[in-house]
């Protein structure tokens, strides 16, 4: 596929991210300028496309983890915080690892949809089935990978919320928000093991959980590999020194009053830059 092609198909998507066209415009070429540097490791050129939706999910979410940041703090007393969008794609690349799980007519229709970038008119050229098949084996193929990859049976992402030092009423805030968001929420415990699950699509943290703090936690999510990646919000303090270290432990959100009204309109915002291809949460 040529950078041409590369671009035009994710111009749609970035758009949706960004919702502005200038924005969008420099997300793809930012997109494609990692995809110059990195092309000669992709060992399937099929996968071009994949890969690059999936850095253009990262990339957008380093922009909303910045400009978050950004009103928290001057971004002169931001550190530098090294991340490389394409370390990140392996772990998005799971849905293509899951695929070959699923019936061979779903697993073909779902690798031309969304992964080969064809429309539903041309998976149906390409696979000699009628559009109404099609149709059906992507939403029986979409569902069974939901069900592999995490999400909850009802088709909700799962978020699961850790924290010992708030109220009840604090809680069902915060259970209230996030559920606003589209997400199924958990109030969790950590287990005796200390290995979170890796059934979340998103992990909020308060400061304090059990004998741990939030902070701890989401260092032992940002250093497990099967996690490493997923979404956190982290409460904490408003110490600056609380800040700086949320800010390079790489906190997706970092909020002082658990009752922020803002947190519904956040984490909708965090869902979209890391979808992969769903309707919503």
């Amino acid at each position: 596929m040529t950078d041409d092609h590369l671009r035009n198909a994710l111009w749609p998507e970035a758009l949706a991210l960004t919702r502005d066209r200038h924005d969008a415009e420099d997300l793809v070429q930012e997109c494609l300028a990692v995809l110059l540097t990195h092309r000669s490791s992709i060992r399937d050129p099929g996968l071009q496309l994949a890969w690059c939706r999936v850095v253009l999910r990262n990339l957008f979410r380093q922009q909303l983890r910045r400009r978050w940041w950004e009103t928290v703090l001057p971004i002169d007393e931001l550190p530098p915080v090294p991340h490389d969008p394409w370390s990140a794609v392996d772990a998005g690349l799971s849905v293509a690892a899951s695929l070959q799980e699923l019936p061979a007519p779903q697993r073909e229709s779902l690798r031309s949809f969304y992964l080969g970038g064809r429309s539903i008119k041309e998976t149906e050229v390409a696979l000699g089935r009628p559009e109404g098949t099609i149709k059906r084996w992507l939403h029986e193929g979409r569902e069974s990978m939901r069900m592999k990859l995490g999400a909850h049976a009802k088709g909700r992402t799962l978020a699961r919320i850790y924290a010992s030092d708030w109220e009840e009423s604090v809680s069902s805030i915060v259970f209230g928000a996030v559920s606003e968001a589209g997400f199924t929420p958990s109030i969790s415990s950590v287990p005796r093991s200390g290995v979170l699950p890796n059934d979340a699509g998103l992990f909020v943290f308060g400061e304090r959980v059990g004998c741990r703090s939030g902070l701890e936690l989401l260092l032992a999510v940002r250093a497990s590999e099967g996690i490493a990646n997923t979404p956190v919000v982290l409460f904490g303090s408003a110490r600056k020194t609380a800040i700086l270290a949320a800010w390079q432990a790489q906190a997706d959100i970092y909020l002082t009053d658990p009752a922020c009204p803002e947190l519904a309109g956040l984490l909708i915002r965090l869902w979209a830059a890391n979808a992969s291809g769903a309707t919503g949460p």
